[in-house]
């Protein structure tokens, strides 16, 4: 699949839609929806909240929005390749973070390719499921 141009979900019922409607995966610092949809564009559409719980600090949050948002950015290739055409994606951070050098660029890579596997996984799967639809386990 070409390289596909990232915009972010700015409506709130959008948004709703895509919390309804995809699929969620999570570790333990991060969580994320990831939506499918067969009649997907070369846009994928994205959101990425760091709530109050991770720091009070504005100063926290805006590093860890900023981190996740370059994480998506580089990485979001990893998301394309296989069957699942991805539509948007939602990225919550959710352990707190008491100062902003402690959290590093490769902390966010690293659990988002924990995500990138599941993600991965799940597509292998239900490719499996839909080719055997009598093989029950």
């Amino acid at each position: 699949m070409p390289c596909s141009r990232l915009a972010t979900i700015k409506k709130q019922k959008r948004f709703q839609e895509v919390f309804a409607n995809g699929k969620k995966f999570s570790t333990s610092n991060l969580f994320v929806v990831i939506e499918c949809n067969e009649a997907a564009t070369a846009t994928i559409e994205y959101a990425v909240v760091a709530s109050k719980k991770v720091s009070k600090r504005a100063v926290v949050r805006n590093r860890v929005k900023r981190l996740l948002r370059e994480v998506l950015r580089q990485y979001v290739h990893l998301l394309l390749v296989g069957s699942a055409p991805v539509s948007a994606i939602i990225l919550f951070w959710r352990t707190p973070v008491a100062k902003p050098s402690l959290i590093r660029l490769t902390d966010v890579f690293a659990e988002f390719m924990i995500i990138v596997e599941k993600f991965r996984n799940s597509c292998i799967k239900r490719q499996v499921d839909e080719e055997n639809p009598d093989n029950i386990d």
